[in-house]
């Protein structure tokens, strides 16, 4: 056996087959979505329109749950409700263990970042500029801010802020309670990808080869 075919027999033998789950893996039916896991199951979306949950032991589905469009963000899941949205701006509610739709959202552009979900909601940054926040049980909006920017960073969170990145050269503070824009910090490049939250720390990296880090001011 070739070792190729034998290093990967190997991996197999670990996690199963998991590439069989999409039977036609091709350049415009792949994976971009990053995987987010849940005690043993493994969700994410892919370019053929699904939203996929594996159990994580095995490799086995155990539900395909079909959006309609390509899926290329994360997954975020809460308890046993999985939201997430499409490229073509469908953001939609799935329940974890059966697969079944909760609700649905349009959401009116792409949505290529992953949702915040805190304090019941779910906050959904979108490529045409819209900051919305859904409730969880409902998908009722609570509130909407127009950003000024395309949006395809995940936004992040600490002491009721939320912070996001902009394609438009900015890192964005936002009030979760109410969608308020609290300030706006000029970047040398764009933000593609969501911040990282430290304690008093932010750090945000940009398409200029940048790592910025903010720290918490105190009195």
């Amino acid at each position: 056996m070739p070792k190729k075919e034998e290093k990967k027999r190997r991996l197999e033998d670990k996690i199963g087959p998991i590439e069989s789950v999409i039977a036609s893996n091709t350049k415009f039916k792949g994976i971009r979505s990053s995987p987010a896991l849940s005690n043993a199951t493994v969700v994410f979306g892919a370019d053929d329109g699904g939203l996929y949950a594996l159990d994580a032991r095995d490799g086995g589905l155990l539900w395909r749950a079909e959006l309609g469009a390509p899926v290329w963000a994360t997954p975020a899941i809460a308890d046993d409700l999985v939201v997430v949205g499409t490229i073509e701006g469908t953001v939609a509610a799935i329940d974890l263990s059966s697969g079944e739709l909760r609700w649905l959202h349009h959401a009116g552009a792409p949505v290529h970042a992953g949702a915040l979900l805190a304090e019941g909601r779910a906050v959904i940054a979108t490529l045409g500029g819209l900051l919305l926040a859904l409730d969880l049980q409902s998908g009722r909006i609570v509130w909407e801010t127009e950003a000024g920017s395309p949006l395809n960073a995940q936004m992040v969170a600490a002491s009721q802020i939320g912070y996001v990145g902009t394609l438009r050269k900015e890192l964005l503070a936002v009030e979760l309670d109410s969608g308020r824009i609290l300030w706006r910090q000029a970047l040398s490049g764009r933000v593609k990808s969501a911040a990282a939250l430290g304690p008093g720390q932010l750090f945000v990296a940009t398409d200029d080869r940048e790592l910025v880090a903010f720290r918490e001011e105190r009195e």
